[in-house]
């Protein structure tokens, strides 16, 4: 279960806390404001809370859209992103 992304906006990188009910793996795939993709990154999840960290530090400032694409069971969050 996805809960939150934060610190929004970030110039360096932001936190995804996860909540899993079993082992898993999720894609954290971001895109600019145009609809280009400019990251997609596997992480490998425990049972019980998870905090993936994405560093943002090479992106341009601007607004992005990050979807976490749970690999089990095709489950996708959608989040806005800021970059400053």
């Amino acid at each position: 279960t996805y809960s939150e992304l934060y610190p929004n906006p970030s110039s360096s990188n932001f936190n995804i806390d996860i909540e899993g009910a079993q082992n898993t793996s999720v894609n954290i795939v971001m895109y600019s404001a145009n609809g280009s993709r400019v990251s997609d990154k596997k992480h490998n999840l425990q049972k019980g809370k998870n905090t993936i960290n994405t560093d943002v530090t090479s992106l341009a400032q601007g607004i992005y859209v990050v979807k976490i694409i749970n690999n089990s069971n095709g489950n996708v969050a959608t989040k806005k992103f800021i970059k400053r």
